[in-house]
């Protein structure tokens, strides 16, 4: 399926509830103004040439080095985030943890901010979610103001009760639209894409010779391969999509493999020194880019029938500190700057983004004969039920450490 294909799926499944303006309280206007003392003298307003009043020096938008009229709109939202003062980050993982820093420099600049970011780096995503599950549930403040990670871990929020719906994202953000956001049918959207990953493996160029294109081709290899605690991905090549394997060969294709060691998806450096010439599935193609970018000796491909693609997403908790920044910073990643940031650090982006790097990826991959399915939020919660409950359990016990 091609990337524009993705986008009018992505059209069609997502469902957003544009409700009324936001952003600060104003005074209520029938309050009585206060009374002039007797001794009290009037000042006249300042006047300009041509007689009408001159505009108080206080009165001004915000600052910043963005486009005028997008800092006009969100003047509301910029003031509140001003006054929240912080942005606070557990980003982590491969190039995301660096992009971090250039964000927030450039957020600032382009609203005219004056904020501190505190950022605590903490690449096990499923760990995250279980400490905000664990500070919500302790009526404590969160420990990241936006929550990063992919449809599983939404879900994982969802569940324990503290991922904020977005349906107002609108009134907050003016480069996040319709196709970045995503959620179930007929619900409010409840995550941006931040930006996109897609599966395959990545192998050792030094140490792996065979060639690599079907499942059968990694069944053979006789190197030490590594998956992930996770089983990334494997519970969604095992869905009713025409180009992957069907659920039995899926569970035929465990039965054989041999898994050497557990890592995660970003530690491409223990692929690059050997320790596991191969990491299947890989579930991040950006991660092997940095790596390969600063020469080290790995490769990726996909995987016939095995291919998924899905989104890293920033969602927000209810238990956030700091919301207006969050949701402002979002709109900033979302932006032409913020994606160029990924871009150039990440080496990833949002596939349905102008110009999308890791679109022009896969439209590429695609034209080699590798059909990549795309998975979001309505076709995980699709596939759970087609499949039931117990198929992710099931898959997951071939990764048990």
């Amino acid at each position: 399926m091609s990337v524009d294909s993705f986008r009018r799926v992505a059209a069609l499944s997502v469902v957003v509830l544009a409700i009324g303006a936001c952003g600060g309280t104003d005074g209520d206007p029938d309050d009585p103004a206060v009374e002039a003392s007797p001794d009290a003298t009037a000042e006249e307003p300042a006047t300009g040439e041509d007689g009408t009043a001159d505009e108080p020096a206080d009165a001004e938008g915000p600052s910043g080095s963005g486009d005028p009229a997008e800092l006009e709109e969100l003047a509301d939202v910029i003031a509140a985030a001003q006054e929240e003062g912080m942005l606070r980050l557990n980003w982590g993982g491969t190039g995301l943890a660096d992009s971090v820093p250039t964000l927030f420099e450039g957020f600032q600049e382009y609203y005219g901010l004056d904020l501190e970011l505190q950022h605590d780096p903490q690449s096990q995503m499923s760990g995250n979610m279980s400490t905000l599950g664990a500070e919500f549930e302790a009526n404590r403040a969160a420990h990241t103001d936006i929550a990063w990670g992919v449809t599983v871990h939404i879900q994982q929020g969802l569940r324990d009760g503290w991922v904020v719906p977005i349906d107002d994202y609108e009134d907050w953000s003016v480069h996040i639209t319709e196709d970045m956001v995503d959620g179930y049918d007929g619900e409010p959207p409840l995550a941006v894409a931040g930006y996109t990953l897609y599966g395959g493996v990545v192998y050792n160029t030094d140490i792996v010779t065979e060639e690599l294109r079907t499942p059968e081709d990694i069944l053979a290899l006789e190197h030490p391969i590594a998956s992930t605690p996770i089983g990334a991905m494997f519970d969604r090549v095992a869905g009713p999509y025409e180009n992957t394997l069907t659920e039995d060969e899926v569970f035929e294709f465990l039965e054989e493999f041999e898994i050497a060691g557990l890592i995660s998806c970003g530690d491409i450096d223990r692929v690059a020194s050997g320790e596991f010439p191969v990491l299947f599935i890989a579930c991040s193609q950006a991660s092997y880019h940095v790596f390969a970018e600063q020469g080290a000796p790995v490769d990726f491909r996909p995987i016939e029938g095995m291919n998924i693609a899905q989104h890293n997403y920033m969602f927000f908790p209810e238990h956030a500190e700091n919301p207006n920044v969050a949701r402002l910073f979002a709109n900033y990643v979302s932006s032409p700057e913020g994606q160029q940031v990924f871009r150039d650090i990440v080496l990833a982006d949002n596939m349905f983004a102008p110009d999308s790097r890791t679109g022009a990826e896969i439209d590429a991959w695609e034209a080699e004969g590798f059909d990549y399915v795309f998975v979001g939020l309505q076709d995980l919660r699709d596939l759970q039920e087609a499949t039931g409950p117990d198929t992710r359990d099931r898959i997951l016990g071939y990764f048990d450490s």
